[in-house]
């Protein structure tokens, strides 16, 4: 089966291209543009860079933006989808149109065209295994919501955003002395990834990361020194990833830092290794002068991680639905 891109839409005035790197700056405007009429999170101009150098998309041929004759960006629509797959292919976008030309038909143009470029990219694959178009949205965004279940597309995961006051005692939680923790800085980057793959096997909708993708996601924000790996013996068996963000503390009204990325091997679960991480990430954060910590979690997470982050003092703070629909 074959599925052409839908033509672009006639707008005068309007050039509609692939993205090229001159264009962060203005992306970055037209991003910030729909983060103050709908929430959700900024990204700065390094961010849109890093796509030149995902593994995820070829920009030339996975993106598209429309451009006024004045430079200005007012919508722009992006392919990703993960190098490997275990049990199925997913596909994610990162959509904006401006607010002031979100008229429908410009709103379905960008949706149509991602949703076939995604498809002509899963059509290479004849392995057998599942195929979804994935949408993230907040639950306030009641409109992008709509806009998906009229598309076909069905809440399928909810994932929580939680914060903890730092300013509130941290309990000490110790590691096991049997096990070994080291920070990013002194482990090799390939040892937290095998401990995230080996980590998330079994979690819904979680899918392998192949090394060259886990090393683009080290970047300006990743805290070196607040992300640690666990090791029994030369195994690694447990990691944590922080990062933060300077660019959203106006927004959010506090320095936060994130839990970005946390893991045990099922073998060694039950024995206090991620809140001893997170009990470590945060007195390591406390001490940089972040006033809260904040992560991630799918709210039916069978490790029973929600209630473990409930234990150490984070409480939710806001939540993102994955919106699925299979191929």
């Amino acid at each position: 089966m074959t599925y052409p891109l839908p033509e672009p839409r006639s707008i005068p005035g309007v050039t509609w291209r692939p993205a090229i790197k001159d264009d962060a700056a203005a992306i970055v405007v037209l991003q910030d543009a729909c983060f103050e009429a709908d929430g959700g999170f900024r990204e700065v101009e390094s961010e849109i860079l890093e796509r030149w150098e995902s593994d995820y998309c070829n920009v030339t041929d996975d993106s598209l933006i429309a451009v006024k004759d004045d430079g200005r960006i007012i919508a722009t629509s992006w392919s990703y989808i993960p190098t490997i797959a275990a049990t199925k292919w997913r596909a994610f976008a990162d959509n904006f149109v401006h607010p002031e030309w979100r008229t429908s038909e410009i709103q379905e143009f960008v949706h149509a065209w991602w949703e076939a470029r995604c498809l002509q990219r899963l059509a290479v694959f004849d392995d057998g295994l599942d195929q979804w178009l994935w949408r993230g949205v907040y639950d306030w965004q009641t409109d992008a919501i709509d806009f998906l279940v009229e598309h076909g597309y069905e809440p399928m995961r909810y994932y929580d955003e939680l914060i903890r006051d730092l300013s509130k005692p941290i309990d000490a939680r110790p590691f096991d002395p049997a096990l070994r923790v080291e920070t990013w800085e002194s482990a090799p980057l390939e040892d937290s990834l095998t401990a995230h793959n080996g980590s998330f096997i079994d979690h819904w909708g979680s899918q392998p990361i192949a090394e060259t993708s886990w090393a683009q996601g080290v970047n300006e924000f990743t805290l070196m020194d607040a992300s640690f790996v666990v090791y029994d013996g030369s195994e690694p068996v447990a990691y944590l990833m922080a990062a933060a963000f300077p660019h959203d503390f106006k927004d959010k009204g506090r320095t936060e830092a994130w839990v970005e990325g946390l893991g045990t091997i099922r073998s060694h679960r039950k024995r206090g290794i991620a809140s001893a991480l997170v009990t470590r990430a945060m007195e390591v954060f406390e001490a940089a002068g972040m006033e809260y910590a904040a992560l991630g979690v799918d709210s039916e997470n069978p490790t029973g991680a929600f209630h473990i982050y409930e234990s150490l003092g984070f409480v939710s703070d806001r939540r993102n639905i994955a919106y699925i629909k299979k191929v």
